[in-house]
C-alpha cells in the first residue's frame, strides 16, 4: 500500500485482536509502525514484555543471587516508547521471574522512557522484587497489591529497595491484609520519608500509627490521606487516641479518610486549628456509638476543621454491635460548617421532619449532596423504626434550593398522595440524582410513587436503589422484588419529568408572546 493512502487510516480497520496485529506488522513497512503503536498500546500482562527484554534466568554460585539479563534494549526503546502505564498481574500462566540483584544494575532506565503509572498485583515472592525493574524514578502513580502468598521479607526488601528510587512519585496506593504495620511499618515509614512530592496516598486502614502519621505530617505537598479499610479488619487494630502532631505538620493536607474510634473528644484530631485546612473528612467507626457519643464527637469535629465542606460519616457497626437509631439533634453540632456535601451512613435509618429539613436549608444553604441512612440493615426493620416519609420531599425543594444529589430511607408505610399536578408549587430544579438506598416503593405503588417524584424532581437522571459500599452485609429479602418495583419507578420518574419540563416551557413561551 502506498504511503498517501495509509494516512488517516484508523487502526481498527485492519487490527483487531492481538494476533492480527503482529501479522499484520509483517505485511510491509509502511502497516509496521501503525501495528505495532496499536500491539503495544494497551497491555494486560506482563509476559510479553518480559519475553521481549528478558533472556536467561541466571544463578551467581557465589552469592546465590538470581539474575534476568536484559537484551533487545535498542529494540524496546522504539516499541515500548508510547507505554505510559501498565498493570502487572498474575495471569495464571506466568512463570517464576526470579529477582535482579539490586547491585547488579541490570536494568536501564530508558526501557520505558514514558512510564509514569504503574499498578502491581504481587501474589508471590519471586514478582515483588521484579517490579523493581519496572520503577524508575521520573514514575508519578504506583500501587502496590501484597497479596497473601507474599512474605514478610520480600516485602521489607522491596521496601528497602524502593528508598531514593521514587523521587518524583505523586500518587501511593498501599495495601495488605496480611502484614501487620508492625511488621514492616518501620521500612514503609523510612521509604515515605524520600518521595518529597507525594500527593496522594492511600494505606491500609490498620497502618496509620502515631509514628507514620509523624512520618506524613512533613511530607510539604501532601493533599489527601485515605485508608483503605477492610472490614474484614478487627477494629482493635485500629489507630487510638490523639494523634501526636506539632503544629507544623501537614502543611497542604485538605483531604482525610481515617478510621477512628469515636467519641474523640476536644483533642481527639490533634491541637486546634492542626487540621484547619481540612476541607474533605471521611471518618468511619465500627462499634457502637450512642447518640451522646455522636454528639461529642461532632463537637470536636466542627471545632477542630472548619473548613471542612465535604463530611462522609461511616457509623456501619460490626455484626455483633447493638445500636440505636440517629436522632436529628445529634448531628446538629456541624451546623456551625459550611457544608456542600453530607454523607452519612448508620444500621438504623433516620427519622426526618419538616423542620428538620428547614433547618438544614438555614445552615447549608450551599448543600449540594445529601445522603442521610438510605440503607440500613434489614434487622433493624423489624423494630418498627421511624422513617421518612416520601411526603417530605417537596421540603427539600425549598430548604436547601441548590440540592444535586440526595438519598434517604423512605417509609414503607406512607402512602403518597399525587393529585396529577405535573408543576407542583415546589420542585427540585437542581436535583438530578436520588437514592433510595434499601427501602421498599412507599405504599407498595410504584404508579403513585414514579409520578410523584418524577413531578417534584423533573430532571432527574438517575434513581438508585443499592446500597453503598460500606454497607457489606447481604441480609436483603425479595431483592430481586423491591429491584423490579423501583425500576418502575424510574421509568415513570423520567417520563413524567420529562412531561413536567416540556408542559413548563410551553408556559414560559406562552407568557412571552402575551
Amino acid at each position: 500500500m502506498e504511503p498517501n493512502k495509509l494516512d488517516g487510516m484508523p487502526k481498527e480497520g485492519f487490527v483487531r485482536g492481538p494476533s492480527t496485529r503482529a501479522s499484520s506488522a509483517r505485511v510491509c513497512k509502511y502497516w509496521s509502525q501503525l501495528a505495532l503503536d496499536s500491539l503495544w498500546e494497551d497491555l494486560n500482562s506482563l509476559m510479553p514484555l518480559l519475553n521481549l527484554l528478558l533472556g536467561p534466568l541466571i544463578k551467581d554460585g557465589s552469592s546465590g543471587h538470581y539474575y534476568l539479563i536484559v537484551r533487545n534494549l535498542l529494540l524496546t526503546g522504539s516499541v515500548c516508547g508510547g507505554i505510559s502505564a501498565m498493570l502487572i498481574g498474575h495471569d495464571g500462566a506466568s512463570t517464576p521471574l526470579g529477582f535482579a540483584d539490586s547491585n547488579a544494575r541490570l536494568w536501564k532506565a530508558d526501557i520505558l522512557p514514558n512510564l509514569r503509572e504503574l499498578h502491581c498485583i504481587i501474589e508471590r515472592d519471586c514478582v515483588a522484587l521484579s517490579t523493581l525493574a519496572l520503577t524508575p524514578s521520573y514514575l508519578k502513580k504506583l500501587t502496590l497489591l501484597l497479596q497473601r502468598g507474599v512474605s514478610k521479607d520480600i516485602v521489607e526488601q522491596l521496601l528497602k529497595l524502593l528508598v531514593y528510587r521514587t523521587p518524583d512519585l505523586t500518587d501511593l496506593v498501599f495495601r495488605t491484609t496480611h502484614l501487620r504495620e508492625v511488621d514492616i511499618g518501620g521500612r514503609l515509614r523510612n521509604w515515605l520519608t524520600t518521595p518529597t512530592k507525594l500527593e496522594r496516598i492511600t494505606l491500609p486502614q490498620f497502618y496509620l500509627t502515631n509514628t507514620t502519621i509523624q512520618t506524613l505530617s512533613q511530607l510539604i505537598s501532601l493533599e489527601t490521606i485515605a485508608l483503605d479499610a477492610d472490614p474484614a479488619i478487627p477494629h482493635s487494630d485500629s489507630p487510638k487516641g490523639a494523634f501526636p502532631i506539632e503544629d507544623s505538620g501537614f502543611h497542604s493536607l485538605f483531604d482525610l479518610h481515617i478510621d477512628l474510634p469515636l467519641p474523640v473528644g476536644s483533642t481527639g484530631l490533634g491541637a486546634p486549628g492542626l487540621f484547619g485546612r481540612l476541607q474533605i473528612l471521611t471518618i468511619s467507626e465500627r462499634r457502637f456509638l450512642s447518640n451522646k457519643d455522636l454528639r461529642i464527637s461532632l463537637q470536636a469535629i466542627g471545632s477542630s476543621c472548619p473548613r471542612v465542606v465535604k463530611f462522609y460519616l461511616n457509623l456501619f457497626t460490626d455484626r455483633s454491635a447493638t445500636t440505636e437509631p440517629i436522632l436529628f439533634d445529634s448531628i446538629q453540632p456541624i451546623f456551625r460548617l459550611r457544608l456542600q456535601t453530607l454523607i452519612v451512613h448508620h444500621d438504623y435509618p433516620i427519622c426526618l421532619r419538616k423542620e428538620n429539613v428547614e433547618k438544614m436549608g438555614r445552615y447549608w444553604g450551599q448543600l449540594q449532596q445529601l445522603s442521610l441512612c438510605p440503607d440500613p440493615r434489614a434487622y433493624t426493620l423489624t423494630e418498627q423504626p421511624h422513617c421518612t416519609p416520601l411526603s417530605l420531599l417537596p421540603a427539600f425543594a425549598q430548604h436547601p434550593p441548590n440540592l444535586q444529589s440526595l438519598a434517604l430511607f423512605l417509609d414503607k408505610q406512607s402512602v403518597p398522595s399525587y393529585n396529577g399536578d405535573l408543576l407542583p408549587p415546589h420542585q427540585l430544579e437542581q436535583l438530578t440524582a436520588l437514592s433510595t438506598g434499601t427501602s421498599w416503593v412507599p405504599g407498595g405503588n410504584p404508579y403513585v410513587v414514579g409520578h410523584c417524584i418524577g413531578a417534584i424532581c423533573p430532571r432527574i437522571e438517575t434513581l438508585s436503589s443499592l446500597p453503598c459500599k460500606w454497607r457489606v452485609q447481604n441480609d436483603l429479602e425479595n431483592e430481586s422484588v423491591r429491584q423490579g418495583d423501583w425500576a418502575a419507578v424510574e421509568v415513570l420518574v423520567k417520563l413524567v419529568g420529562l412531561s413536567s419540563q416540556t408542559m413548563k416551557k410551553r408556559l414560559e413561551s406562552a407568557e412571552k408572546r402575551r
